[in-house]
């Protein structure tokens, strides 16, 4: 089940984005049963690129990662790194 609420305004405006954007980052609504979650997170790299999950540590949050972003990226891949 998705989380993301299509009717949502600012989901709407996140799904209108340019498709080939390279970098977003932004905190996110995530609506689940009655309630919103703001979740950060950072995507980069090809729509059509196969998908790469980055998940850091206690302490650290998805600017850790700033330095994997280019070289990820560049071999095609589409990054998305989060903030639990």
């Amino acid at each position: 089940t998705s989380l993301l609420v299509e009717d949502d305004p600012a989901t709407k405006r996140i799904m209108s984005l340019e498709p080939r954007l390279q970098r977003k980052h932004h905190t996110y609504p995530w609506h689940y049963q009655g309630h919103v979650y703001n979740i950060n997170y950072r995507v980069e790299g090809p729509v059509d690129g196969p998908p790469l999950l980055l998940i850091h540590g206690f302490g650290a949050n998805v600017g850790h990662f700033r330095h994997q972003y280019p070289a990820l990226t560049k071999a095609g891949y589409r990054v998305f790194a989060i903030d639990l």
